[in-house]
């Protein structure tokens, strides 16, 4: 006849408790060898309870199964007899003292160890016997009341059975001290005699609660719920909806920020590249060697004096086609982006008010700010670069042969001069720091422009943050390097040539005069600002600084502001 799988549960806990009472005591410790020996300790005590009913379980087990399919009254009233006695020691005794005992080792243990079981009982006790005695204890007997269903005394008679349990135990632990004067528990020995006394009425309070809880628990799982459990479990049931219905609110909420996000960043591409052939259109006004080409053409007198002004008029416009390209982008990155956060803001779902933070009138106004990069920021450039090109170029001969090594050295020293002589920061050239200029920008930006103001200050602190020059930063090495590559196309060695053509040694194996590099670097303009997409701007629109710092810039307009707070 098969076993049913309680009946091996309990089989297997109470050969767990045999193995557990033989290894306690077999152990050499001198607190046994005193009066009272191991039953002056409650643990002891509480594993000879759930020993003697879980060998009363597998009793009652072995006896249904031995008389099933009899018909003797006698046997049968027997083993009811033998069920009630379990159902009383599962109810006064087991359940309570169990979950009394692990409660209140567990919580003395972690307040101060010394005050229920020294440190020194480690070299004693190993920690497997510690939790067979103090942790096991409970998981087990809810595995029991969960497995067989038990009937409970009234309240009143078991409350008194469990306090007539819990008043013998601290008289004996009283006539323990009286005989020894020692206290079972070093926590007795730190308390005075008034505190003993409030000490012993809360454990009693304690065993008498989970006498309680041992009853709603059973009649939970047995019977009609218990109207607390029951509410609590609604209550649970309800918190747990709320929160998978704020959980797919919030993933629908971000998901859709994510799709607005990935459409803003389109717009911003498409932007730059809208707007580089108006910043081609302003390099060259101010910087036209066009004129001086065709000039040189006509074969002037003062032939020499133009080629010194084409010189210097090409490198100028080459490098601050890379300055202005690098700053127009990473500029509409925050300006888009902020006004970005706030579209999406105005379109939420649940917005407190109608009030849109960002209405047509003031993002035109805001976006127009862009004009000063393109004039005021762009004549200052220039002439920072300008000065710096002639410092560093013009006293080089026309003839002198550089190497692109050399070359590309070149362009780092002008570039070096330019970021080191500029008497405002890089961020002065996109957006002007004096509120009457961004008035004049921002088409006639007034006072009551609340929102437009707060707009263009909140951009100078982005463009004034150390995220935006690291940024910028990147975008120039990249915008640099970018052009040397291009510039090396010029300087491969003829075919059948033995120089090699690749390596470092490749940089300097190939020089030109500098009156042929001049023509090269003045062409450069149209590569670097060109309306299709080129590798020069595809590199700095896909550079995952810039993408990383736009979704920080988007993130932190798009949260509502309470939320920052």
């Amino acid at each position: 006849m098969a076993l049913i799988p309680s009946q091996v549960l309990r089989v297997a806990i109470l050969l767990s408790y045999f193995s557990i009472l033989c290894h306690y005591k077999a152990l050499d410790m001198p607190a046994h060898q005193t009066y009272g020996g191991s039953w002056k300790f409650l643990t002891f005590i509480d594993l000879v309870i759930q020993a003697v009913f879980f060998g009363l379980c597998v009793l009652i087990d072995v006896s249904s199964l031995l008389t099933k399919g009899g018909d003797s009254r006698e046997q049968e009233r027997q083993l009811r007899k033998l069920i009630g006695l379990r159902d009383w020691m599962m109810a006064v005794l087991a359940f309570p003292v169990g979950a009394f005992v692990v409660f209140t080792f567990w919580s003395l243990y972690m307040y101060d160890r010394e005050l229920v079981y020294p440190k020194l009982l480690d070299n004693f006790i190993p920690q497997w016997l510690n939790h067979g005695m103090h942790t096991t204890v409970l998981p087990f007997i809810i595995i029991e009341m969960r497995t067989t269903h038990h009937r409970y005394p009234s309240r009143s008679w078991g409350l008194a059975a469990v306090c007539c349990f819990g008043v013998g135990y601290i008289l004996w632990t009283c006539w323990v001290h009286q005989v020894t004067g020692v206290w079972v528990y070093p926590v007795l020995e730190r308390i005075a005699p008034v505190a003993r006394v409030a000490f012993f009425s809360a454990m009693m309070a304690v065993i008498g609660v989970f006498y309680v809880l041992g009853e709603i628990l059973n009649s939970y799982i047995w019977e009609k719920p218990h109207t607390g459990v029951y509410l609590l479990g609604k209550y649970a049931q309800i918190k747990f909806r709320e929160i998978q219905e704020r959980e797919a609110t919030e993933y629908i909420a971000q998901a859709r920020r994510q799709f607005h996000f990935e459409s803003n960043q389109r717009t911003c591409n498409m932007t730059v590249l809208s707007m580089l052939p108006a910043l081609k259109e302003a390099i060259v006004t101010q910087l036209n060697s066009e004129s001086l080409t065709t000039l040189l053409k006509s074969k002037p007198a003062n032939k020499l004096e133009i080629w010194e002004d084409l010189k210097i008029i090409s490198f100028t416009r080459t490098i601050v086609a890379v300055y202005s390209t690098c700053m127009l982008v990473v500029l509409l990155r925050v300006q888009l982006n902020i006004i970005g956060g706030y579209l999406y803001l105005d379109n939420s779902v649940g917005k407190s008010t109608t009030t849109l933070l960002a209405p047509p009138d003031v993002q035109q106004q805001y976006l127009s700010s862009i004009q000063h990069l393109l004039g005021d920021g762009l004549t200052e450039l220039i002439t920072v670069v300008k000065k710096a090109v002639q410092s560093s170029l013009g006293s080089v001969s026309l003839k002198e042969t550089w190497s692109l090594l050399e070359l590309e050295q070149q362009l780092n020293w002008i570039r070096a001069e330019v970021e080191a002589s500029s008497r405002r920061s890089l961020s002065w050239y996109l957006l002007a720091d004096d509120e009457n200029v961004l008035a004049d920008q921002a088409c006639g930006l007034t006072d009551n422009d609340i929102m437009t103001i707060k707009l263009l200050n909140e951009t100078r602190d982005m463009l004034d943050s150390p995220d935006f020059t690291t940024v910028l930063k990147a975008c120039l090495n990249r915008g640099f390097s970018r052009l040397c590559d291009n510039l090396a196309e010029f300087f491969r060695p003829p075919p059948g040539d033995s120089a090699p053509s690749c390596g470092p040694d490749s940089l300097s194996a190939v020089s030109l005069p500098l009156a042929k590099i001049i023509p090269i670097i003045n062409g450069q303009i149209n590569t670097i600002c060109s309306e299709t997409p080129s590798h020069f701007v595809q590199e700095l629109l896909m550079n995952d600084q810039v993408k990383e710092f736009a979704a920080n810039v988007y993130e932190t307009f798009s949260t509502p502001q309470e939320l920052q707070k």
